[in-house]
């Protein structure tokens, strides 16, 4: 695990520190979600980066209402998301 600084408001600071292994599995999930769904990185490689499997993760985001989405290419190679 890596440290990390950052500025954040005074009132947050509360909420970034996790009582157990699954708050922060949670948290640390939720930190990489941006990430995954401006396609930044894959599900597969967030959910490597946790230690967890591909699926969990997709459970895991599903169960706190962080939808999965798939890109594609449609229509004149415009992008679109489809929700499942």
């Amino acid at each position: 695990m890596a440290t990390v600084t950052m500025n954040i408001p005074e009132e947050i600071m509360d909420f970034m520190v996790c009582e157990n292994k699954s708050d922060e599995l949670r948290r640390n999930a939720l930190l990489l979600y941006p990430f995954i769904k401006n396609e930044t990185i894959s599900h597969g490689r967030a959910a490597d980066i946790l230690g967890i499997s591909k699926w969990e993760l997709i459970e895991l985001l599903r169960k706190r209402g962080n939808p999965l989405y798939r890109s594609e290419l449609g229509r004149g190679g415009t992008r679109c998301c489809q929700r499942f």
